[in-house]
């Protein structure tokens, strides 16, 4: 059968790096062992949001590859906060070609097959591990369609009535298992989009290339909040097949960093000794998610001389209360000796606290925060737990009568989730609470100092490349950064989100403000050399400098406000004086003076005016920390003006990966205005990059289907890629629209060269 499987995109914004899928990557691996053609449409390749304008993106991209191979069959799957995206696919299968066959599995059909089923018109839903399922499904589509025999599938029977076969035994021998297919999912452009600050910024390379592998499935454990959508029994790969698959990637991928995906890996002490053993030779950076209780001081230095790099705990909470309830079959005793030991041995850290089991209350909460707050150093993420589909909490829920209509928290991936009072505290106090948390989440910081931040380059799908040089504040090492760019565009990124990397030397991480919040301070730094520096008035963006910016908290000497009469006498170290009465002590102790805001500037202009009268250095940087407002629609159409002008400009001047940049800040802002994807089309030509072009010439023409220009463009870049099945189609619009166009003419010379009518 000629099958396509349906990734579902991770990330609205433009080429971010994203989770493997390697659940639908075994699927493609295991059908084509099995024979059939397979193709993969991954939908993360896809520059912009597929979710504007009805999913038209997304059934876009589907034609296309409908045109391509006449499908039988399209599966997809995953997880419960992608409903939406997954229910759209199904649909426009449908639409596509009314008859093909329409499969789902993951988690999100595992934890609720009969809400699925009646909410999503699919065919057939595959429950629990899917690799032995898949192909029998096809072979009974083949042959005698004897559907109830294929154990693990809930599907319509004859009568419209939903029909749950028979659950599938675990597969046992995870050996057998061919790899993923990891060619399907086109992941050389996956790699070659890596940064440092993947991954929470663990990574110690420039250039990481880095790889999932699954060496076990499931977990041993029970954890309220957790679902096992691969079953409930814990099973290891042998070392032999896990080595056999990395040496593999290395030949294949080049890569120099192993993710170990598992949910828990090497439970057994002694497969993960043998596990640190055998990797140690490979020269190579190790990630790797444990329970605190697998942390001993033999298993940390073991797994630091193998190469680990950074282990993720599953830390949740500092409350033994909400640990036993959790059922955690952890102590915060073991806590605080796993992560006392990998901080001790030059290892990173990731975990979470998430405020919100059956047993949190105030108390509970109050002592996970003050814990929180006297170890920072161990960056420990706040968050609120999800009671996700299948889960204990979930069942919970219902059963309470907190969740009326399940549908209602699987859409819109799973928000309402976040915010479900599970607890026994009083709704205004879990609000309070969670507001609490984010606030504080947002202060975890342990600012570096910044030595120097510059723009490197432009890359055309990275967008504009960062060198650093910065100090360490654990170990006071010097660094140098390349390579570093933003996953998001640049300047829709408030000035002070988290930005973290790890050192090079100890291998803790550390925060910097965004690279251009860096790149502009550096140059403020620099100009104001040898002068006494001050930042004007006490408001959020002086503060937040202050906090975040170590550099320049050393060369402030005075925050000059009317806030003095509140209480404030200093931030961050710094004293504060009052401007009322004081602008001449102010003129004496100060040569220049920051302000950080367009606000500020306008409410105090006649003093700072005097200021400069005075001879004092005024520094305006609130376009620096200021994102682009646009509150009207005239706003939108001079930003995207201005930009699409500079991408063009950009062009004609040879300098394509700066147009990219441009034209993507104009696609990922406002998606459904087809000039952007019209000029970002010629900024991917000009990069050389005609997949992606021809991606935005088709996304141009949905958005404006009567632009004859538009679809000459999309008919001349398909001849010249060979896409003959996306050039027809193209050809008999322009011909109904267009027919005196002299493009038509390319039509007939490839007829005649290619022998085609």
């Amino acid at each position: 059968m000629k099958v396509l499987i349906v990734v579902y995109k991770f990330y609205s914004m433009p080429f971010m790096r994203y989770e493997i899928p390697l659940g639908l990557a075994y699927i493609s691996a295991v059908l084509k062992r099995a024979g059939h053609l397979v193709d993969i449409l991954n939908l993360n390749e896809y520059y912009a949001d597929i979710r504007h304008n009805d999913f038209a993106p997304l059934k876009m991209l589907m034609e296309r590859r409908f045109r391509q191979h006449d499908f039988d069959m399209v599966c997809t799957g995953g997880l419960s906060p992608f409903f939406d995206t997954l229910q759209q696919v199904v649909l426009a299968a449908r639409q596509i070609k009314p008859g093909v066959i329409t499969v789902m599995g993951g988690g999100i059909v595992t934890s609720e097959p009969e809400l699925i089923m009646e909410h999503i018109p699919v065919d057939f839903g595959v429950i629990g591990e899917g690799e032995e399922t898949i192909v029998e499904l096809l072979s009974e589509l083949g042959g005698a369609q004897r559907f109830k025999q294929v154990a693990g599938i809930i599907f319509r029977g004859p009568d419209g009535r939903l029909v749950k076969t028979a659950s599938r035994p675990l597969i046992a021998d995870l050996d057998n298992i061919p790899y993923p297919d990891y060619d399907g999912l086109n992941i050389s452009r996956f790699l070659d989009m890596q940064m440092p600050v993947d991954m929470l910024g663990c990574f110690k390379r420039d250039t990481p290339r880095f790889l999932p592998i699954l060496a076990s499935r499931s977990c041993p454990f029970k954890c309220s909040f957790c679902f096992h959508p691969i079953g409930d029994k814990y099973r290891v790969r042998t070392l032999d097949s896990i080595f056999t698959e990395l040496d593999y990637l290395v030949e294949r991928y080049a890569i120099n960093t192993l993710l170990i995906m598992d949910e828990l890996f090497g439970f057994n002490r002694d497969y993960l000794i043998q596990f640190c053993e055998r990797f140690k030779p490979y020269d190579m950076d190790l990630i790797v998610q444990l329970h605190v209780s697998q942390a001993d001081e033999t298993t940390i230095r073991l797994l630091k001389e193998a190469g680990c790099i950074f282990i993720s705990y599953g830390i949740e909470s500092a409350s033994d209360t909400v640990l036993k309830s959790m059922r955690k079959n952890s102590t915060i005793a073991q806590i605080e000796h796993a992560l006392a030991l990998t901080r001790q041995a030059g290892i990173q850290i990731q975990g979470n606290f998430i405020f919100g089991d059956s047993a949190e209350t105030d108390e509970t909460a109050s002592e996970t925060l003050a814990w929180w707050l006297s170890h920072r150093e161990y960056l420990i993420n706040l968050g609120s737990v999800w009671a996700f589909p299948g889960s204990a909490l979930w069942n919970d829920a219902l059963l309470r009568g907190l969740i009326v209509n399940k549908v209602t928290y699987l859409k819109n991936e799973s928000s309402a989730l976040s915010k479900l009072n599970l607890t026994a505290m009083t709704d205004r106090n879990f609000e309070h609470l969670l507001r609490n948390i984010r606030h504080l989440d947002f202060h975890l910081r342990i600012p570096a100092k910044v030595i120097s931040c510059k723009s490197q380059s432009f890359d055309y799908r990275k967008r504009r490349l960062y060198a650093l040089t910065v100090e360490c504040p654990h170990c006071a090492s010097v660094m140098e950064y390349r390579n570093l760019h933003c996953p998001w565009t640049e300047d829709t990124q408030p000035a002070f989100i988290n930005n973290r990397l790890g050192c090079r030397v100890c291998n803790q991480r550390f925060d910097i403000l965004p690279y251009r919040v860096e790149e502009g301070l550096c140059e403020v730094l620099e100009k104001t050399r040898g002068l006494r520096l001050g930042v004007f008035s006490a408001c959020s963006a002086s503060i937040n400098l202050l906090k975040f910016s170590q550099a320049l908290r050393e060369r402030v000497a005075l925050l000059v406000d009317n806030s003095i009469q509140y209480g404030l006498t200093q931030v961050e170290g710094v004293p504060v004086l009052p401007l009322f009465n004081n602008l001449g002590q102010i003129e004496q102790q100060l040569d220049a003076i920051l302000v950080p805001s367009e606000e500020i500037n306008s409410e105090f202009f006649d003093d700072l005016l005097d200021m400069e009268r005075h001879g004092m250095l005024v520094i305006r940087i609130g376009n620096l920390l200021a994102i682009p407002t646009i509150k009207a629609p005239e706003d939108a159409l001079a930003y995207s003006r201005t930009m699409l002008d500079s991408a063009q400009a950009a062009i004609s001047s040879g300098a394509p990966a700066f147009a990219c940049t441009a034209a993507l800040a104009v696609t990922d802002r406002f998606p459904v205005l087809a000039d952007g994807h019209i000029v970002l089309a010629q900024a991917m030509e000009a990069a050389g990059d005609t997949t992606v072009a021809l991606d935005a010439w088709h996304t141009a023409h949905l958005l404006s289907p009567g632009n004859v220009w538009v679809l000459e463009q999309l008919c001349r870049l398909s001849l010249q890629m060979g896409a003959y099945a996306d050039a027809l189609p193209a050809f008999e619009r322009l011909q109904a629209l267009a027919p005196e166009s002299p493009t038509l003419g390319l039509l007939t010379s490839w007829c005649a060269a290619s022998g085609a009518h």
